[in-house]
């Protein structure tokens, strides 16, 4: 597979998948969904989707409603980065795929909150298709990557 440019545990090495054109190895992604290459680390990708739920939190209502469903955007769409860190730190492929499960988790939940503010037309639906489109994409590659790491831990 060729060197690597930082220490990595041999089923890290192992980690070599194709999903839907994207390569990833370890947590890197290579290319992303519909043709744009990225070139970012899945943990840069996840820390920049916190940092916009963030501001969408802040554009919402003040309101009641507006609040509700921001702690809940907030809290879930933060999670998925965090819960990404703490699996690339972790010291088992059964503790790893645990937390990218709840992270894949989270970007699903953090869909469902987003696709409510978008029906309550508390924000413009222009501003939210793309923060909703990476949601989904974020919970596609985290389930890619526990499937590829499970089958090459077998191997």
């Amino acid at each position: 597979m060729g060197a690597v440019p930082f220490a990595v545990s041999e089923w890290y090495k192992r980690i070599l998948c194709d999903f839907v054109g994207i390569a990833v190895f370890s947590f890197q992604i290579l290319g992303v969904a519909m043709g744009r290459f990225s070139g970012k680390d899945i943990l840069d990708r996840s820390k920049a989707f916190a940092l916009r739920i963030i501001r969408l939190v802040r554009a919402l209502p003040k309101d009641n409603v507006g609040k509700h469903l921001g702690r809940q955007l907030l809290h879930s769409g933060t999670s998925v980065g965090a819960n990404l860190h703490e699996a690339d730190m972790t010291e088992t492929v059964k503790d790893f795929c645990h937390k990218v499960n709840i992270a894949q988790k989270e970007a699903g939940e953090t869909a469902y909150w987003i696709s409510l503010i978008r029906e309550s037309r508390l924000i413009p639906v222009q501003k939210l298709a793309n923060i909703e489109g990476e949601a989904a994409e974020l919970q596609k590659i985290c389930r890619q990557i526990i499937n590829s790491t499970r089958q090459n831990s077998r191997k």
